[in-house]
């Protein structure tokens, strides 16, 4: 929601009061860009408000890999210790792509990342930003946990359709149902293929088709675009941002 982590975060959400947090994570009704933006970010600009606020002498942050080991050390100035980060995160996560793709096969990067629906959807957003309006997303997450929060799955058990969910969150934002907008959103304009644990209804809950193997969503692409399709595939989705390079 804020683009990236570290920095400004220590302070909200870091050492911040729950009704400030909220009120901060509301906002992201109002993110609209795809790719993570920083200075035209709400979110993000109001976290660099309240650490400007309480005055944060100094930071240290870590960039790490795909294997959670730490690659680069930053610390000093908070925004200029976090800013040389971001260049160093940004080399390693970001994919630039040249146009968006029909669909993108997705992985949320197994164990821990896809132990629940709750965070696995991170690799659901980051594969929207690189497929086209109508178009299909085959997500893979394993999700033994379920849904992974209680006020997530309430309000997809509540919600008939995904505009629900995205109007609720604009009427008053809870945490929780934050990530039952993030999932309605994308349902909203992609088709959903879920692999994973859960039941046929748990799975068409979240506004998405299960099916059983990636053979099998693979072979529904083959016969939904007749074999004619641009398509991505992210084996760390949960870690790989697709940005789509402006022409």
């Amino acid at each position: 929601m804020a683009g990236f982590s570290g920095g400004r975060k220590s302070i909200l959400p870091g050492v911040a009061g729950r009704k400030s947090i909220e009120n901060n994570h509301a906002m992201m009704v109002e993110v609209t860009a795809e790719n993570p933006a920083l200075e035209d970010n709400p979110i993000s600009r109001e976290m660099f408000e309240a650490a400007a606020k309480v005055g944060v002498d100094f930071i240290l942050n870590v960039v790490t890999n795909s294997s959670r080991k730490i690659v680069q050390v930053c610390a000093g100035d908070y925004r200029q210790a976090w800013e040389a980060g971001i260049a160093a995160s940004a080399e390693m996560y970001h994919l630039p792509l040249a146009e968006k793709a029909d669909a993108a096969l997705v992985s949320s990067g197994g164990f821990p990342r896809d132990i629940n629906i709750y965070q696995a959807q991170k690799a659901l957003d980051h594969a929207d930003h690189a497929v086209k309006k109508g178009g299909t997303i085959i997500w893979a997450a394993e999700c033994s946990e379920g849904y992974g929060e209680e006020c997530f799955r309430k309000w997809m058990d509540q919600a008939a359709k995904p505009e629900v969910n995205i109007e609720r969150i604009k009427e008053k934002f809870v945490l929780g149902g934050h990530k039952a907008f993030a999932v309605s959103k994308v349902a909203a304009e992609k088709e959903i293929i879920l692999i994973s644990s859960l039941s046929r209804a748990e799975t068409e809950n979240i506004f998405a088709k299960k099916m059983n193997s990636l053979q099998e969503a693979v072979e529904y692409l083959e016969e939904k675009y007749y074999g004619n399709y641009k398509s991505y595939i992210l084996p760390q989705g949960s870690l790989t941002v697709p940005i789509v390079e402006s022409k």
